[in-house]
């Protein structure tokens, strides 16, 4: 299985959501990397790649995230959860 490389740049500078808990906002993009045919479909990877058109080389797919992190502490010991959003396009 090949890996789909991402060099995420920021679109929009970090914000801070909340202060308790701590949610900071941001959006980050990458509109250069390749998508390489499916593995491990079996007998639809053929058709998957047909129809999504896999492989797909670098500059013709675009990735867009919103993404707000959220870090609560647990007693001593601190723990984030992140959520986001993407939007992807060919």
């Amino acid at each position: 299985m090949d890996p789909i490389r991402l060099v995420l740049k920021e679109t929009e500078a970090s914000t801070v959501v909340s202060q308790d808990p701590l949610v900071v906002a941001f959006g980050v993009a990458d509109n250069r990397f390749a998508a390489p045919r499916t593995s491990g479909c079996g007998r639809l990877g053929p058709v998957l790649d047909r129809v999504l058109r896999m492989p797909s080389p670098a500059g013709a797919n675009s990735l867009d995230l919103d993404a707000r992190v959220s870090f609560r502490s647990y007693g001593s010991t601190a723990s984030s959860t992140a959520g986001s959003t993407a939007e992807i396009s060919r």
